[in-house]
């Protein structure tokens, strides 16, 4: 259809309508970083309804727009409510479903996902021939808005039974490489996590031991020695360590001691990896920590 649009209605040639076709997906970058600050409501069943009626109604505006700078704004504006709409969806998803089920609960959002896709393919070249390259916009997108409004109440349901985790969310959020991660990946990670009282003077990690958790501090501080040298700098709040053993399987290169009573949020190994390793960012970040530990034996397990 949009190939269709951009010839038949704008007049446009190949290159014209490859930019009328990316403009969606520029949208939808402005639309994700926009999804990414309105993920961290605590109530997402207007945010994935707004998304969606967006997404619809401007797909059915472009059927009046008969200019290239208004196609453009309108396209736009669908594939920002598309990522609006798929950002707090499955961050609303990952509120409501246990940690078993959600492989097959992400399965089959994709599954409907791509089926959406296939009947839109079929029905489009039928729509263009009874509606005409620009008015066969108006049924798809007023439908998916339509649809969007019913299903409203069923969103609504999901959000009553939302898990919020917003402390362990913003602790974790301080900590590389955990910044960069999207809000769906963030609150599982959160959703995990574990808080941990510590009296003062407990060793939470002994060098030479091997390790199985990540450790980010929320208050108190900690000493770090190695070879039974302490280390000049505390650990402190939104500080983490204990990622050395975890990314290298081998045993911690340090020993941390609460110096005060201290709580900390603790992250199992899976967890852990699986963000790690995940991310372009968090691989690079993984990396640039191997790099720095071979260069200097004295750098703490975190």
């Amino acid at each position: 259809m949009g190939m269709s649009f951009a010839e038949s209605v704008l007049d446009l040639d190949a290159s014209g309508a490859g930019l009328v076709i990316g403009v969606v997906g520029i949208g939808a970058m402005v639309g994700g970083a926009l999804a990414g600050v309105l993920a961290v409501r605590p109530r997402l069943a207007p945010v994935v309804a707004a998304g969606a009626v967006l997404e619809g109604l401007a797909f059915a505006a472009v059927a009046v727009t008969h200019a290239l700078a208004p196609a453009l704004v309108v396209l736009a504006l669908c594939g920002a409510g598309g990522a609006v709409l798929l950002v707090s969806g499955r961050t609303l998803l990952q509120r409501t479903t246990e940690d078993g089920a959600l492989a097959r609960v992400f399965a089959v959002q994709e599954g409907v996902s791509l089926l959406g896709v296939a009947v839109g393919a079929a029905l489009a070249p039928i729509l263009v021939r009874q509606w005409g390259s620009a008015n066969a916009f108006i049924p798809l997108g007023v439908g998916a808005a339509l649809v969007a409004i019913a299903c409203a109440l069923i969103v609504r349901r999901l959000d009553d039974r939302a898990v919020l985790v917003p402390a362990q969310i913003e602790l974790i959020r301080q900590v590389a490489p955990f910044a960069a991660l999207p809000p769906y990946d963030l609150e599982r990670l959160a959703r995990n996590a574990d808080w941990l009282s510590v009296p003062a003077g407990t060793e939470v990690i002994r060098q030479g031991q091997p390790g199985a958790l990540f450790y980010i501090v929320d208050s108190g501080e900690f000493t770090v020695s190695v070879d039974s040298q302490v280390l000049p700098k505390r650990l402190a709040r939104g500080d983490g360590f204990g990622e050395l053993a975890l990314l290298r399987s081998e045993p911690r290169s340090a020993t941390v001691t609460a110096a005060t009573d201290a709580t900390l949020l603790t992250v199992g190994r899976e967890e852990f990896l699986a963000v790690v390793t995940g991310s372009v960012d968090g691989r690079a970040w993984a990396e640039e920590l191997s790099r720095r530990h071979a260069g200097h034996a004295g750098l703490p397990d975190g």
